[in-house]
């Protein structure tokens, strides 16, 4: 809920699912006691709730056009979680700031860092809904480098994923079309 209502500009929301995560990571709404397993599972859920504080930190500064204060959230993020946990669920993989870490970085200038996160992005099962976007800016990274070849490539395989886009992204996904054989 943070991260939606930073998306969508209201502040207060955000503040709201901010504080409310702090008292998750500070471990005011954990169990007292209990056995091994539980204080496994109350310290991994403590340390989501810590990165998600950052997390939407991160997200109202994007919305405010603060890269570098994106950045500077995002590199706060521990991302400590087991396997499991990082492999079933969106919010421990945190796809959507790796992303964000790269459009940060893409931002400033950083496009070897950035094409790297980009290009991670298609190693988890939650990132299926990033590929095009990053494949974009590959291209755009690529296509800014002199390498037309990559590019063409990157800008490929964005139109191909999205060769069944929702009418609000065919602008984009034509344009990709369009890159790809420019590049050819």
């Amino acid at each position: 809920l943070g991260t939606l209502s930073a998306r969508l500009g209201d502040d207060a929301g955000a503040e709201h699912a901010e504080a409310e995560l702090r008292r998750a990571a500070q471990g005011d709404a954990a169990p007292a006691g209990g056995p091994a397993a539980t204080a496994v599972v109350d310290t991994v859920r403590r340390a989501l709730a810590s990165d998600l504080v950052y997390a939407v930190r991160a997200h109202r500064a994007w919305r405010g056009g603060r890269a570098a204060a994106t950045l500077a959230a995002l590199e706060k993020i521990n991302g400590e979680a087991p396997i499991e946990l990082s492999a079933n669920s969106p919010f421990y993989s945190h796809v959507a700031e790796r992303y964000l870490r790269a459009e940060a970085l893409h931002a400033l200038g950083r496009d070897q860092e950035a094409a790297r996160y980009y290009a991670g992005l298609s190693e988890g099962r939650f990132d299926i809904a990033f590929l095009a976007p990053a494949q974009m800016r590959l291209g755009e990274i690529a296509e800014r480098a002199g390498d037309r070849k990559a590019a063409a490539l990157h800008y490929a395989r964005a139109a191909q994923l999205w060769r069944n886009a929702d009418p609000e992204l065919r602008p984009i996904a034509e344009r990709a079309r369009r890159k790809a054989e420019e590049g050819q």
